[in-house]
């Protein structure tokens, strides 16, 4: 039999590939990076979390715990669920987006 020689020392008649297949990142025990496909969409980056900033508001008269009130805070309405242990005309703290700079 005549051909290249395998590992265990016997002949072959088929050649070993002339190429690495790619094996997941692993070529000969060192890692490697993935392939580029090209035409491929690349995911955008996470949308950045507005900062925020807290502000004390004043539950208004007449508004019990459970109840909804609004506030204006940089331009912005927002609605403020009075807490269980909030009386009216108690302050408290709300978390909101922090004033935008242009």
């Amino acid at each position: 039999m005549s051909g290249p020689i395998t590992r265990n020392g016997e002949k072959s008649e088929t050649a070993p590939p002339a190429y690495a297949p790619y094996d997941g990142g692993v070529v000969r025990g060192v890692a490697v990076d993935p392939p580029v496909v090209e035409g491929v969409a690349v995911a955008p980056p996470p949308p950045q979390q507005p900062a925020m900033m807290q502000v004390q508001v004043q539950v208004p008269l007449g508004a019990p715990p459970g109840s909804i009130f609004t506030v204006a805070v940089n331009g912005q309405t927002l609605q403020v669920l009075v807490p269980p242990n909030a009386a009216p005309g108690a302050t408290m703290m709300i978390t909101v987006p922090a004033a935008v700079s242009l």
